[in-house]
């Protein structure tokens, strides 16, 4: 499954990634590992879903209060609570759902609960990261079609939303409450899968077609993540929303970047070259999701503001179709003793589909990510009397 994004007065707080493993053998493979073995699974299938054990994630695992109720017809499923605080002086955010079909927790490791369910051929992990968490469904045998359900704790009067990419925007009283990016699944040979989503109530169902030539194991959703925060002692984020809105290109440091503002479902030819005027570029086109944008005073939780946007990747981006990022800009009250002169914190967050986007390795791509965000930065200051790169700003993480 997608990512689901929780989001308080507009503002990104959280994220859960919500993932299917689909594990089996092929006739040319030796005989996959058991799937109540997270470590081994993950290893061979989606080394990039284990489980991290961090500082600013949290996971709370309720079991049924009893053998009995784990074994009735409708059984009561686990409940977990997600809780991710990026730093000590942050508001704690939870997310809570149950992971559906799951009965008891067969073993906890660094990072990865393993939920076992009635049958030893399908568990379910919880696995940790730096932003949140992913709910995985491993399956030991082959069949035709598989469908995963988790059912989330939602404000009463939440109604998903589809968008014209196949995301999913849970809406309360108007207001996006959590992203669900589109399903995708592939088999073990890059083959893409026939996936789709399915609500019933509070209850997302991700149902993925296995034909009969797919290439086990199989996975859906393997996406791997970034999030990097810099503390800016300039500006504000009011000043900073003004200039955006007054030139989006002279901020965002991206080639194909528009001057006027995005717009919600705006393709953005955006495109990244090795060195100015280098003949061939790659391709980074996003599309505009929606901007966040809290003034002063607007909610308690960011008494200081708040002004953040989100891109989805387009066809053709190196990420891979169901990649996200995200920027968030969070002002700092005065009140709050952090480093000396803190005006506001950047966040940004990378979730990325393809392993190696344009055949580098994650490590040189999310640090060519950093330098190019921290550009952003290094701009932005320069408005406010910075006389070079990472004067007015520094990097935190």
């Amino acid at each position: 499954m997608g990512k689901l994004r929780t989001i308080t007065g507009g503002a990104v707080v959280a994220a859960v990634a919500i993932s299917t493993a689909l594990i089996g053998a092929a006739p040319s493979m030796a005989a996959a590992p058991s799937v109540l073995d997270a470590q081994a699974t993950l290893s061979a299938v989606a080394p990039e879903a284990a489980g991290q054990s961090t500082s600013s994630t949290r996971i709370a695992v309720t079991t049924p209060s009893s053998p009995a109720k784990a074994r009735m017809a409708v059984a009561e499923s686990p409940q977990v609570t997600v809780t991710t605080q990026p730093d000590a002086d942050s508001t704690p955010e939870s997310l809570t759902f149950h992971v559906d079909g799951a009965r008891s927790v067969a073993s906890s490791g660094i990072g990865t609960t393993t939920l076992a369910t009635s049958s030893d051929a399908v568990a379910r992990y919880v696995t940790e990261n730096a932003v949140g968490a992913r709910v995985l469904t491993a399956y030991q045998q082959p069949q035709a079609s598989y469908v995963s359900r988790t059912t989330f704790d939602l404000p009463a009067g939440t109604v998903p939303e589809e968008r014209p990419n196949g995301d999913w925007y849970l809406m309360s009283n108007g207001t996006p409450v959590g992203v669900i990016l589109a399903p995708w699944a592939k088999d073990a040979s890059g083959q893409s899968l026939t996936t789709a989503y399915r609500w019933s109530g509070n209850t997302l169902e991700q149902t993925v077609h296995v034909p009969a030539d797919a290439t086990f194991p199989v996975v859906a959703d393997p996406a791997w993540e970034y999030t990097y925060t810099a503390v800016l002692t300039v500006g504000s984020v009011a000043d900073l929303h003004k200039r955006l809105h007054s030139c989006f290109n002279c901020i965002f440091p991206v080639e194909g970047a528009p001057k006027a503002f995005p717009k919600e479902g705006q393709k953005l030819p955006l495109v990244v070259r090795p060195t100015i005027g280098f003949p061939i570029a790659a391709n980074f086109n996003c599309i505009f999701q929606y901007e966040q944008w809290l003034a002063a005073g607007a909610t308690p939780l960011y008494p200081a503001g708040d002004e953040g946007w989100v891109f989805n990747a387009d066809k053709g981006h190196i990420d891979g179709v169901g990649s996200v990022i995200s920027f968030d800009f969070v002002g700092t009250p005065s009140d709050v003793s952090r480093e000396p002169g803190e005006t506001m914190r950047f966040y940004v967050y990378g979730s990325v589909v393809n392993s190696n986007p344009g055949g580098l390795p994650r490590a040189v791509y999310s640090n060519g990510a950093k330098a190019t965000w921290g550009s952003m930065l290094s701009t932005y200051a320069s408005f406010h009397g910075a006389s070079a790169a990472g004067v007015g700003w520094h990097w935190v993480s």
